[in-house]
């Protein structure tokens, strides 16, 4: 008799343990597809953001050479900081290729003919 009420007892516990992972497998399956929605969510959101800051560089042939630019543009200030450091180095054999890009005409204030007007960009100018 001992031996039942032990084994129904222990039944008992076994089929709660098995509710609790039925439980526990709901929670985790639905976490899951929680997980996938926002992951697809924030992919979505990313591809939108991504995609708004290209559209906002449509003149990227105006910053082809922006790069050599500022490294020559940093290395004359680097020397114009050493020429008032030590006014009596020579620095006459040192000289840094400094070419300003090309002028282009300033569209910044202007969208481009292709693209709308976004509303979220009207909005920060009301803003400002």
């Amino acid at each position: 008799m001992e031996k039942i009420t032990q084994l129904e007892e222990a039944n008992a516990q076994k089929e709660e343990l098995l509710d609790k992972i039925c439980q526990l497998e709901e929670v985790a399956e639905s976490l899951r597809s929680g997980n996938l929605s926002l992951k697809e969510n924030t992919e979505e959101a990313v591809k939108a953001v991504v995609e708004n800051f290209r559209s906002q560089f449509d003149f990227t042939s105006n910053y082809e050479n922006l790069q050599a630019f500022f490294v020559n543009f940093r290395a004359r200030q680097v020397l114009t900081k050493v020429k008032e450091l030590h006014p009596n180095l020579d620095l006459s054999t040192i000289e840094v290729n400094y070419q300003a890009p090309e002028e282009v005409e300033d569209s910044a204030d202007q969208p481009p003919a292709d693209r709308a007007e976004d509303p979220a960009d009207q909005s920060l100018a009301d803003e400002a």
